[in-house]
This record gives C-alpha cells, sequence and structure tokens, in this order.
C-alpha cells in the first residue's frame, strides 16, 4: 500500500544526511586523543613541575624488549600561511624523531627525506596548504614568542590526524617552545605488555603519567610537594570530577579526557538533533503517503475491516521500506562522509577530521534509522485510523487540512 518508489527515495534522502552527520561527528569526538594516542599507543607525560620528562627515557624504552617503538615528542598549536589563499591556518606542530615517528604512526615518506634539519609536512596539509618539497613554510609559536622559518625536506602520508601535522627536529621545537635541554612534552610507546611498562617504570623511579589504552591514567612514583598538591586539590574541586580527581593526571591526559568529554556532549546533542530532524522529514514523507491512501484505508474501514489488520498492514509495508531506505541510505551516509574526509572540508584543531568509520557504528546507524523510520510511520497510521471512515474518502485536500493543522500537530507538539 505505501511501498512506492518516490517515498522511498524521500527516505533515503533524509536516511543519507542523518547518516552522514554521525561518523562525521563521531570524529570530531575522537580528535583530542587521536592527537596524543592513537591505535594501540600508551601515552607518558609528566606528573608534576619537578620532574619533566626527558628524551632520554624514550631511548631506554626502545632498548626493552616489551616495548615495540617509544617516540619522544613535542607538541606545539601554531599558525601558518596558506599558500593557495594566502590566509592563516591553524596546524600542529611536532618535534619528533623522524624515523621513530613513522614507524610508531606506520606512516611512510611520499617525497624527500629527514637528514639534519628537516621540516616533514603531512600529505593532507601538503594538499591543503600548497606545500611542496623545497617550498619555504613559516610557523609562528603559541607558547612563547617564536618565529621559525624553514624549507620543507619531505611530504609523508599517514592514516591518522598527523597526515595534517607538521614534524621539525627536536631541538628545534625546543626552541620553539621555550623547553630546557632533552625535555620533551610527551613519550608515545607501543608495548606488547602494558604492565611491564609500568613496572619498568617504576622499578627505575620514573616519575610520570601513563594514560592507557583503557582510559583510565596512571600515576608511576609520583612525588609532589604539599604546596602542589594544594594547588592542584584546589584546581581539581573547580574544574574536574570525582574520579579525575583520583587519578592526578598530567595536562595531556587532562586534554583527552576533559576534550574528549566536553565534545561529546556536543556532538550527542547535535547526533540527537539530526535525529529529530530525520524523523520529522520522514513523518512528513510519510504523511502523504498515507494521505494519498487514504481512500483505499477508507474503504477497507467501511466495509468492515478491523483496524488491528488495516495496522498490520501499514506497519509490513513500513517496516519494508524502513529496511530498504536505511539500508540505501545508511550506506550513502558513510560513502559521503569519506568523500567529505577526502575533500578536507571539515577543519578542527588544525586538523581534517576524520570519520570514525567502522562496521559495529554503521549497523547501529542503520538499526536507528529504521527505528525512526517505523516510529515515525506508526505515529502517522496511528492518527490516520482513528480518523473517521467517512471523513477519510472526502477530497484530499479536506483530509490533509484536518490532518495537519489539528492530529499531526497535537502530535508532535507543535
Amino acid at each position: 500500500m505505501l511501498i512506492q518508489k518516490k517515498n522511498i527515495i524521500g527516505m533515503i534522502l533524509c536516511i543519507m544526511l542523518f547518516s552522514a552527520s554521525v561518523p562525521i561527528l563521531m570524529g570530531v569526538k575522537s580528535s583530542p586523543d587521536s592527537m596524543f594516542q592513537g591505535e594501540d599507543i600508551l601515552t607518558l607525560t609528566q606528573a608534576n613541575t619537578n620532574t619533566p620528562i626527558s628524551a632520554s627515557l624514550a631511548q631506554k624504552l626502545n632498548e626493552q624488549d616489551f616495548v615495540v617503538v617509544a617516540s619522544p615528542e613535542i607538541h606545539a598549536f601554531s599558525y601558518t600561511i596558506n599558500r593557495r589563499n594566502k590566509d592563516y591556518e591553524p596546524v600542529i606542530v611536532r618535534g619528533v624523531e623522524p624515523a621513530i615517528f613513522l614507524q610508531i604512526e606506520s606512516a611512510r615518506l611520499l617525497k624527500g627525506g629527514y637528514d639534519g634539519n628537516f621540516m616533514l609536512v603531512g600529505e593532507g596539509l601538503s594538499r591543503r596548504l600548497g606545500v611542496q618539497v623545497g617550498h619555504n613554510v613559516t610557523i609562528t609559536g603559541s607558547t612563547v614568542p617564536a618565529i621559525l622559518e624553514s624549507t620543507t625536506t619531505g611530504i609523508f602520508s599517514s592514516s591518522t590526524s598527523a597526515n595534517d601535522h607538521i614534524l621539525i627536529p627536536l631541538d628545534s621545537a625546543r626552541k620553539f617552545m621555550g623547553l630546557s635541554k632533552d625535555d620533551v612534552i610527551s613519550i608515545r610507546v607501543k608495548t606488547d605488555n602494558e604492565q611491564m611498562l609500568i613496572d619498568f617504570l617504576t622499578d627505575q623511579e620514573y616519575s610520570v603519567v601513563v594514560s592507557t589504552k583503557s582510559g583510565i591514567p596512571i600515576s608511576v612514583n609520583e612525588n609532589k610537594t604539599y604546596e602542589e598538591k594544594l594547588a592542584e586539590e584546589l584546581a581539581i574541586k573547580w574544574t574536574d570530577t570525582a574520579e579525575f580527581s583520583a587519578s592526578n593526571q598530567s595536562f595531556i591526559s587532562t586534554f583527552i579526557q576533559r576534550g574528549a568529554g566536553t565534545i561529546g556532549v556536543v556532538v550527542l546533542g547535535f547526533i540527537t538533533l539530526n535525529a529529530l530532524l530525520t524523523f520529522i522529514g520522514i513523518t512528513a514523507i510519510l504523511a502523504r503517503a498515507v494521505i494519498e491512501r487514504r481512500k483505499d484505508i477508507g474503504i477497507l474501514a467501511a466495509i468492515g475491516a478491523d483496524k488491528k489488520a488495516i495496522y498490520l498492514l501499514l506497519l509490513k509495508d513500513l517496516l519494508i521500506i524502513s529496511i530498504i531506505a536505511s539500508g540505501i541510505g545508511v550506506l550513502l551516509g558513510f560513502i559521503s562522509a569519506v568523500i567529505i574526509q577526502d575533500l578536507g572540508i571539515i577543519v578542527a584543531f588544525g586538523i581534517i577530521i576524520q570519520p570514525a568509520i567502522d562496521l559495529t557504528l554503521l549497523i547501529i546507524t542503520f538499526l536507528v534509522a529504521i527505528l525512526i523510520g517505523c516510529t515515525s510511520g506508526l505515529m502517522v497510521s496511528s492518527i490516520i485510523l482513528a480518523t473517521r471512515p467517512s471523513k477519510l474518502m472526502q477530497d484530499v485536500e479536506d483530509v490533509e487540512e484536518a490532518f495537519e493543522t489539528e492530529t499531526l500537530s497535537e502530535s508532535i507538539g507543535v
């Protein structure tokens, strides 16, 4: 009764827009974590201001059998100039040991090299800024007043957010950030045995915070003065939860947890709003579809057909078109999200947002789309079946007026 091409196409368009937004918004939520951690990577940061983390620790970790690779890094939020439009662009600059960084990122060098005073630009950032090997790039400091001008020596490709970063030597990054010799902001570690890593740090009396894959930071050999603990407790009292205060994280852990948590609330709000708009759009499509079949429904009711039988008939059609429209719409939506990523349209934190596309999210989105379609259809069917058969067989204009201005508006609370 309701299975018509125009109804299915209309629902596909609504669901496609909803499905495209879900992986993109989830990608925004994971952006803080992707900057500093990554898949199967732990992050070590300093536990307090008295014990800065040293690059020498990374060297010792790379000598251990249980460590796959340990990358000492310095992160800086910076600005540079887009060669295409001559506008300022936010960018993340990372001081690294290039061979180790490319290994932990599973990245590969596309052009050029990294000997001496290198500057490597991620492939995504290279396309966005119009930067190639041999081009001069100027970046400005965000923590201390600093300007660094260097020549691009290579282009690299990574499947992570690093694809939009600029890589420079650790020594240059220290000057750029005002850090002391051998100091780094974090050490990212890929290990086969997380517990052996914790035990090694404990035995060697390194005072660090480990941001684990489970999302629960672990403080190792914490050694804070009474004044530092008092100041931290005061800050935590006003800014952080009880769970957060129990872990005594460093600023990287703070950024990852609090950043992801805050963004998560916004993302959830946008997803909910998109779901509501999709519901309204599908309701309008199905309302029109049911109204167009009003006479058929009215005739069935007039000759004595049970409302339950008519209801089940409509439900069957609703389920069929919801499954078809959801399957096609979700698939097209996820494909659209990938295309948007490739075009580099959505940029946040100086990086192109990478949609969170996986099988679990696809299935959940598909089921939610079916639920939205069936729910809106059942609401419309309930309204139409509550109408007298004689009224259903009136001219369509009369039915539409009654349906839209009285019953439907009351049902959706407008």
